[in-house]
């Protein structure tokens, strides 16, 4: 015979059918929609992983959509039907009733992971292969506990407001308004928002744990849960009735009413962010803590090496290159930190495990580093990303993630100031090949500061390596002009989360640096002319380059672009842009190159569906990983020549 717990979180688990239902429904509609859009032989856990990072605020909305609806009458409907004094006639406690309903609430919610985990591995069972060998165990059973700890801190925080009747839904929604409200002015409280349990990072092939989250939202969790039982279980209605009182006096109907505009307003800032979010700085460059990178997931074992600055994870059969590395890493990291004036605290975590990172020589996110250990051969380009990284990673630390809000006007800054060092303490010898685009393009007078502060357009007119070239040349103005105290007042500037916020481009510029107590203006003056004075040293190399011209024809659906560039020395190919739209993405651009005087090719049909597109003509220098393109400009599928 059945216990009577047992009969009674059967009782609730069947009251809650419809969500259970619901659960299973949206597990299999993400197997069919990853089926539809993917390649099936592709779909490993690698990939689902992936997957579950970018939508982590899509899985919150469903975890805490389920979780609010299943606890918004969990403990009253015993009360409203006049069930509690049957349920009292029982040989259970309330305690048991108590524990019965958050059981099957939890229960309920984790089948969409559970769910959703099983068909990860049955469809990774199809597509492993020769070079996806492992099963990834471990970091599915991480993923799991995480998302357990998020949902009870749900289902607690549901439970407790539940109290609230048909206000719990706005307390809610008070809540997050007042948490967003709060990380803009307190970014380090970004680090115990519910996301992080949902997509942390991963290293050596696990996620990095982020316990102050874990025990923060699990405490919050049980703390809510255990008032909800002192409510429900020791008999007490004190809540309720206070509750009660509250609603039906005259202070308490004006403060509900005017609760109702920030909670509309927290709607539409939800909405907002959804919608008008910028999507990542496109390119596959993007090597900051603010950009993103695909999660690969390594089928060796790994070790781990620490140093007094940095902990290497890496894997065991790339021993002999960290070995390598670890001696010359202190002391260029050192170097960093004392630039920036602070002692290091806790080792920099540094993942050197990426098996896929050929587009990348490393990426920083907050207080780790990604390092494409195995695709760098060259010990000191190592060093030299280390140190790159490092500035990246002591960029977003003292200025406590705030230049976050100014992402597109400062990456100039943020890139051109970790280039600065990389060249300064280890590249030394490859500086002048940095500066050379930014030398070039200013002797052709093809961009002004008003552009470099607006990265997107900048990334879109002249390609994503002049942010690295134009962005070094300023940080050394910058360090010239101001100094190292300076910088590091531009970094700790308190006005970053006050009069500073709501500024973007040369405003932004201009209040940043005289906040620090220098002249914007006087610092472009020698920015302009260092790149001058270089540009009449390099007068013969500027001049040998020709300004490529292109002649076009269409061919077979194809349209062709001849491009005349006589004269030019080798490394450099030409190389074009197409785009159908003058406003659209750099993503939407078409690239193609003209090797061994062959033209440059694009479909017709999707880049001139009208007759009409926008062509861009450069040279680039594959040698030296850069382009030089001239300015955008309209075209037509009839032939004419440019």
């Amino acid at each position: 015979m059945a216990s009577p717990f047992r009969v009674l979180v059967g009782k609730e688990l069947l009251a809650f059918r419809p969500f259970l239902a619901f659960s299973v429904f949206l597990a299999v509609l993400d197997s069919v929609l990853v089926l539809l859009t993917e390649y099936p032989t592709r779909v490993r856990l690698d990939f689902l992983t992936t997957q579950h990072s970018d939508s982590a605020a899509v899985l919150f909305f469903i975890f805490a959509a389920l979780a609010l609806a299943l606890t918004s009458g969990i403990l009253l409907r015993e009360y409203d039907e006049r069930t509690l004094e049957f349920l009292d006639g029982l040989p259970v406690s309330r305690s048991q009733l108590f524990a019965a309903k958050v059981l099957a609430a939890l229960g309920t919610v984790m089948a969409y992971p559970l769910l959703a985990s099983l068909e990860g591995l049955v469809m990774h069972a199809f597509a492993r292969d020769s070079l996806h060998q492992a099963w990834h165990l471990g970091l599915l059973a991480q993923s799991l506990w995480l998302d357990g700890v998020l949902i009870l801190f749900l289902i607690g925080v549901g439970t407790l407001l539940s109290l609230l009747r048909r206000f719990s839904w706005m307390a809610a929604l008070l809540m997050i308004f007042s948490f967003r409200l709060a990380a803009g002015w307190f970014p380090a409280l970004e680090g115990y928002s519910p996301l992080v349990l949902i997509a942390p990072p991963i290293r050596g092939g696990l996620y990095v744990v982020p316990w102050k989250a874990v025990l923060a939202l699990g405490s919050i969790g049980l703390l809510s849960l255990l008032l909800a039982w002192v409510q429900f279980a020791r008999g007490s209605d004190w809540l309720l009735i206070a509750w009660g009182r509250f609603q039906r006096s005259t202070p308490g109907k004006i403060l509900l009413v005017l609760a109702l505009f920030p909670v509309l307003g927290v709607c539409i800032f939800l909405l907002a962010s959804f919608a008008l979010e910028d999507p990542p700085p496109a390119g596959v460059q993007v090597d900051s803590d603010l950009g993103s990178a695909e999660v690969r997931f390594p089928d060796w074992k790994t070790a781990e090496l620490r140093t007094q600055l940095y902990e290497f994870v890496y894997p065991s059969n790339l021993r002999s290159r960290v070995l390598e590395l670890a001696p010359v890493a202190d002391a260029a990291g050192r170097k960093v930190f004392d630039f920036f004036q602070t002692e290091p605290g806790e080792p920099i975590a540094v993942d050197a495990t990426a098996n896929d990172a050929t587009h990348y020589a490393g990426l920083a996110e907050w207080q780790s580093i990604t390092l494409a250990l195995a695709h760098q051969p060259d010990l000191k380009e190592l060093e030299g990303t280390l140190v790159h990284e490092t500035a990246h990673v002591l960029i977003d630390e003292l200025s406590n993630r705030r230049l976050r809000d100014h992402f597109n006007t400062v990456r100039v800054f943020h890139e051109g100031l970790a280039s600065y060092l990389e060249h300064d303490f280890v590249l030394t010898e490859k500086r002048a090949q940095l500066r050379f685009p930014a030398i070039v393009l200013r002797d052709r007078r093809l961009f002004d500061f008003e552009l470099m502060a607006d990265s997107t357009r900048l990334e879109a007119e002249l390609g994503i390596e002049v942010i690295y070239s134009l962005g070094e040349r300023l940080a050394a103005t910058l360090v010239k002009g101001m100094g190292q105290d300076g910088i590091v007042c531009l970094l700790r500037n308190p006005d970053l989360a006050a009069g500073l916020r709501h500024l973007q481009g040369v405003p932004f510029w201009q209040a940043w640096i005289q906040s620090c107590g220098h002249d914007l203006e006087s610092l472009l003056g020698d920015f302009y002319l260092a790149l001058d004075q270089d540009a009449r040293r390099l007068r013969g190399q500027i001049d040998a380059l020709p300004r490529p011209r292109g002649r076009i024809e269409v061919e077979e659906g194809n349209i062709l672009v001849y491009v005349l560039a006589p004269g030019l020395p080798k490394p450099w190919e030409p190389v074009c842009r197409f785009k159908s739209d003058p406003q659209a993405s750099v993503d939407d651009v078409h690239v193609s190159y003209a090797y061994l005087e062959e033209p440059c090719r694009a479909e017709a049909q999707s880049i001139a569906p009208n007759g009409t597109f926008y062509l861009q003509i450069g040279i680039t220098n594959f040698d030296a990983g850069y382009t030089l393109y001239e300015p955008w400009f309209p075209a037509t599928t009839t032939p004419a020549a440019q």
